[in-house]
């Protein structure tokens, strides 16, 4: 892929997966929009794409220039980039209006708003929306590449010695994927996440007029509880930790509402599996943090401190591993296109997640911090299976593959109880 002809692209810029997915949206589209938390490198991506740019976040001079005339946002050479459109609203139905030719604008923005323009829903097929998100292992330089995403959903696995453990698992958490950390040692990677997560939540002032201490501890909570019930109780129970009063559900759900729109966090339902009695399955949303460095900035931990607390690491690993799974699956260009769920029943029964692909194949994953949480983890999965055939009206293949992902390994290996092959995060590619 080459973008020597784009005059926009920034100095060191690092190729991102989703270049190449847009490289295709914009042969396909006239319009392509991007939203994605603040930080996780839109912009950048969007300009390796652009031949032309209006920047509407400089509020001293472009902003006030463009609400005297939104058509001005609009001139430039395609792809033109309108970046932060959602500061002037009407931007949308011009775009849309103005959009003559596929790959005529990119357009991103760090808060989602659905659209009430009746021209743009009416014309919809002339754009598409795609999600971005901080940086996989892989993208930040830190995988091994030992097991390529294609190769496992292929059922291909090779067996043999890796290196991770726990102190570099918990360097990786707390710098997290933000592209401001590329390249930086472990200070200064958390430094860049404390800045990306602090400026993502003052959007929920300056954008949603809501208070910035109310959304801070909904957001704690939910990477707290990342993995878990993310009902009203356990969240209010989570809130009720960090020493703050719990809001009321009516409020807790506004917030909940606040973090979706500026992209901070991440809803995953629940399965809803051919089991023999599926009343018993359990499919509100789970919710996670959009990177696994959220829970660590907000109570300000650096790695030692996240090795005294396991719960909490096994919550950002979860996290973690989502968003390594979710970064592979949730794009319309995808290789393998489709879904992260969990499975969870009444009978007490949880997997962390399940793949479910678009050709119809699927795959179970459970989230370990070292082996010897392997054999009890493939229990779970194992038993899934036997729920599964017992249901005779059940016409679900098996999976395309199984997966125990560790925190930390010396190796990785296929396990006898469920098959499932067990490696180390920083193995996936």
């Amino acid at each position: 892929m080459s973008h020597a002809n784009h005059p926009l692209m920034p100095r060191g810029y690092a190729l991102r997966k989703i270049d190449s997915d847009l490289d295709v949206l914009l042969n396909s589209y006239k319009i392509v929009e991007i939203e994605g938390v603040l930080g996780c490198g839109k912009s950048w991506t969007a300009l390796n794409h652009a031949q032309s740019a209006t920047t509407l976040s400089d509020t001293e001079f472009v902003l006030p220039i463009i609400q005297t005339n939104t058509h001005l946002a609009l001139i430039g050479a395609a792809p033109h980039l309108v970046d932060d459109w959602s500061s002037i609203p009407d931007l949308y139905e011009s775009m849309y209006r103005e959009a003559g030719r596929t790959g005529s604008y990119i357009a991103v923005s760090s808060y989602v708003e659905d659209s009430q323009d009746i021209y743009a829903q009416k014309y919809a097929s002339r754009g598409i929306k795609i999600r971005m998100r901080p940086c996989t292992l892989a993208e930040l330089g830190h995988s091994s590449g030992q097991v390529p995403w294609s190769d496992l959903v292929q059922g291909r696995f090779i067996p043999g010695a890796s290196s991770l453990d726990l102190g570099q698992t918990a360097d990786f958490i707390c710098a997290g994927g933000w592209p401001a950390g590329m390249g930086l040692n472990e200070e200064g990677g958390r430094r860049a996440a404390e800045h990306c997560v602090e400026d993502a939540l003052l959007q929920a002032a300056s954008i949603c007029k809501k208070k910035v201490p109310t959304a801070s501890a909904v957001l704690t909570a939910i990477a707290d509880g990342a993995g878990s019930d993310s009902g009203y109780p356990a969240l209010a129970k989570l809130v009720e930790n960090l020493n703050t009063k719990a809001p009321s559900r009516t409020t807790m759900s506004t917030y909940i509402g606040i973090l979706d729109k500026l992209c901070l966090i991440e809803k995953i339902p629940g399965w809803n599996a051919p089991i023999r009695s599926n009343s018993r399955v359990r499919t509100k949303p789970r919710l996670f943090p959009v990177d696994c460095s959220v829970g660590t900035v907000m109570r300000q931990f650096a790695g030692p401190d996240l090795l005294q607390d396991a719960p909490m690491l096994h919550s950002c690993l979860k996290s973690m591993a989502l968003h390594e799974l979710i970064c592979r699956v949730d794009s319309p260009v995808s290789a393998t296109p489709g879904r992260v769920c969990y499975y969870s029943d009444a009978d007490g029964l949880d997997i962390d997640f399940i793949v479910l692909f678009e050709d119809g194949s699927w795959a179970p994953i459970n989230v370990e911090l070292g082996e010897r949480h392997v054999p009890s983890s493939a229990k779970r999965i194992a038993r899934l299976y036997r729920k599964l055939s017992a249901n005779p009206h059940c016409e679900l293949k098996r999976p395309a593959f199984s997966a125990i992902i560790l925190g930390a390994s010396t190796r990785r290996w296929k396990e006898d109880i469920a098959g499932a092959s067990v490696f180390p995060i920083n193995d996936l590619s």
